[in-house]
């Protein structure tokens, strides 16, 4: 063999060890997740993970009961009474697999069960599940879940809440920004929203209650709806039912236009002022148009085919709360 032979078969040789190796690197850094934590036994487990408070936690569980709070800490435990997980870090923030929703080989036996997850303050969550019931406490961040089946209940998060279920009730309770709320089957409760509100059902109730929401669209296709809150100059409130009652209570100095239809039902209003209407139709329509405290960029938009429509000044009366 020459020595112009041997030298050019050595370049090739370094140079495809090299492109494996570089291939190798990347594949490592962008391809595969690292795993953190992982668990296949049916007896209790506890594990630590690191997760920083701009992380993306993203969780998936598809049957049991899923209980996440949020804590001063500056990482993330996990609890489970058996069932299996697995924990992988990625570019894009850390996922979280627990149960059924593992790969064949890592999975447990048996149900899903409990779980229990805590959280840095301000981590956003991401939750998708099949069949379980979620409930999320204090974590001061976005909270994104949806769920097929099963109730969803998130408590002073103090962001923004994003919550669907095909079928179950949604309950958000004690401050959170916006909320954008869905169920085809359940109730939509929403309590001290400080943000803009879009909750939809079709077959269930919607009551919220609003510090100050600028945007407000509620809508069921056979349930009731209630609204209470302050409304700020430049609201554009929005309230619909097919089948069942409105009930509005005006908090503070509110003042706008009130548009009012109820085709099978009464409209009943508090010190408003009945507007003239210019198109005979919409009265033909049961259209009502009032005036509120003398009026002003505020919009209210209220529609009941069937059910009544009541709109207050003030608080709630004692017997309907």
């Amino acid at each position: 063999m020459s020595a112009s032979t041997f030298t050019h078969r050595s370049l090739r040789m370094r140079r495809t060890t090299w492109m494996v190796a570089s291939c190798a690197m990347m594949w490592g850094t962008h391809r595969a997740p690292a795993l953190l934590a992982q668990s296949t036994s049916r007896s209790a487990a506890d594990t630590t993970f690191m997760l920083s408070r701009t992380n993306v936690l993203d969780v998936s569980m598809r049957t049991g009961e899923l209980f996440v709070f949020g804590s001063d800490r500056a990482d993330a435990s996990l609890t489970t009474d058996g069932t299996g997980f697995q924990v992988r870090s990625g570019s894009g923030g850390v996922a979280l697999t627990i149960g059924s929703n593992l790969p064949s080989r890592t999975r447990s036996r048996g149900k899903d069960g409990r779980v229990e997850l805590t959280v840095p303050l301000g981590t956003r969550l991401i939750i998708r599940g099949a069949s379980i019931n979620v409930h999320v406490r204090n974590v001061r961040g976005d909270v994104d879940v949806e769920v097929q089946s099963g109730d969803i209940t998130l408590h002073s998060l103090g962001a923004r809440a994003f919550a669907s279920s095909v079928s179950g009730d949604i309950t958000i309770l004690d401050g959170v920004g916006d909320v954008r709320a869905s169920t085809v089957s359940g109730d939509i409760r929403a309590e001290q929203v400080r943000g803009d509100i879009d909750a939809r059902s079709t077959s269930g109730d919607i009551g919220v209650t609003a510090v100050s929401a600028r945007r407000v669209q509620l809508e069921t296709s056979a349930g009731e709806i209630s609204m209470e809150g302050r409304v700020p100059s430049d609201a554009t409130w929005a309230m619909a039912t097919h089948a069942g009652d409105v009930t509005i209570n005006l908090l503070g100095a509110a003042a706008g236009i009130l548009e009012a239809s109820a085709v099978v039902g009464t409209i009943r209003v508090d010190d408003m002022t009945l507007l003239p209407s210019s198109d005979a139709s919409r009265e033909r329509g049961r259209v009502r148009r009032f005036e509120f405290g003398g009026g002003s960029n505020a919009r209210i938009s209220v529609a009941a085919f069937s059910g009544d429509i009541e709109v207050r000044r003030g608080a709630r009366r004692r017997d309907d709360q």
